[in-house]
């Protein structure tokens, strides 16, 4: 049985490769100009933090994110 950490890392970079696919239409003005995908540019960081934390002896592994109504801008 693969270790948490290595099960949550395949998992990320399935679900990233997955999300990679998508296409978003600019058009009409004002509608998606920018998608960003944290699973690709902060892999390295995002997998570093499941090295640390998924296999030591938790009872759960809380993740998400939330950029919130003003995209990544908004910080708290």
């Amino acid at each position: 049985m693969a270790a948490p950490a290595e099960t949550l890392i395949a998992l990320s970079r399935q679900l990233s490769d997955a999300i990679a696919t998508l296409r978003f239409s600019a058009a009409p003005p004002g509608h998606v100009t920018h998608v960003y995908n944290p699973l690709d540019y902060a892999r390295n960081g995002w997998e570093a933090y499941l090295q640390l934390a998924a296999d030591a002896p938790r009872t759960v592994v809380l993740l998400g994110m939330n950029p919130g109504p003003w995209g990544m801008a908004q910080t708290g």
